[in-house]
């Protein structure tokens, strides 16, 4: 049972930069306030990155591949306080503010080929890996 949990661990830690227990100091510096859920996923063709961004409008999402790297970051506002009537908080669960958040995939990517779109408060990026040209089975003349 050890050894299950340590193999999950070391998953997570192969493919997460940044994540509660190692924020980036100059992030809290730039204002960076909450870390959205994330699920990272394996299949035959393709690592896919799901983040939850509800109430966030693309044009406040930046994504970006450096490398074996993904990095995502944006901001989400809270409602405008109207000219005629004030807001009054009676509670605040849910977080506002900027956000960055860096993943690193640990298997070669095609960065050319990469595609995120956001649908109904779901970021979706999907990082096809590279396709290796060999045949599955050669014949070899001996001489």
């Amino acid at each position: 049972m050890a050894e299950n949990v340590k193999k999950r661990v070391n998953l997570y830690t192969d493919f997460i930069i940044d994540d509660v227990f190692t924020i980036d100091p100059t992030d809290i510096e730039n204002g960076c306030s909450f870390s959205p859920h994330t699920d990272i996923v394996e299949k035959d063709d393709a690592f896919i990155i799901q983040i939850d961004l509800p109430g966030i409008p693309k044009e406040d999402i930046e994504v970006e591949v450096i490398e074996n790297t993904v990095s995502v970051q944006g901001v989400k506002k809270r409602e405008q306080e109207g000219k005629s009537c004030s807001i009054k908080y009676y509670c605040m669960g849910r977080s506002y503010g900027r956000f960055k958040r860096r993943y690193h995939i640990p298997k070669p990517f095609n960065t050319k080929e990469v595609k995120a779109k956001l649908d109904n408060g779901l970021l979706v990026i999907i990082l096809p890996k590279l396709i290796e040209k060999r045949q599955k089975k050669v014949k070899i003349p001996v001489e």
